[in-house]
């Protein structure tokens, strides 16, 4: 047997990052902190991987819904692409985008496969037309784009950037 704390410091010492991001991302829903992990992690200093969970527990969101909206946050984050939050609202429609960079205005929205449902698909097109009426640039993102189409992703996400005036590193 182990804590709860303890099988959380594992994960992050030992899964690859996003899995590791993921999975503690998912413990937040079960009503775990990252303050409940302080404890654990000032007695461990020095502890093989200390080091590594620490990196993984700053690269956390609470406020991330899914496990490919964290994916999509790690890859612009390993991308140096920085500022997208997690639940960004758009007050004037109570929108919640996936992931929204509020001074650009730039989103990002994961779309799964239970997008696809024809229904479904017509309520995101009126969303995405409306965010974009409010200022918003909407940039869909798949499984598929991720996977086999991430640098034209990347170069989408720094085009529309920059479109809005935020000047990223070379």
């Amino acid at each position: 047997m182990t804590s709860v704390e303890w099988a959380a410091f594992d994960l992050a010492r030992f899964l690859p990052k996003e899995d590791a991001v993921i999975a503690l991302e998912g413990m937040y829903a079960q009503g775990f902190s990252v303050a409940s992990m302080q404890p654990l992690l000032d007695r461990e200093v020095g502890t093989w991987g200390i080091r590594r969970a620490l990196e993984v527990w700053r690269s956390t969101n609470p406020d991330s819904q899914s496990p490919m909206e964290s994916r999509t946050r790690l890859i612009l984050e390993e991308a140096g692409i920085t500022g997208f939050a997690a639940q960004v609202e758009e007050p004037a429609l109570g929108y919640f985008v996936d992931l929204g960079h509020r001074f650009a205005k730039v989103a990002i929205e994961y779309d799964g496969d239970d997008h696809f449902d024809a229904a479904r698909h017509r309520r995101d097109v009126r969303r995405i037309n409306r965010l974009r009426a409010e200022g918003w640039e909407v940039i869909v993102v798949t499984y598929d784009i991720l996977q086999n189409h991430r640098d034209e992703f990347l170069r989408q996400v720094r085009q529309a950037l920059e479109r809005r005036g935020v000047r990223l590193a070379a």
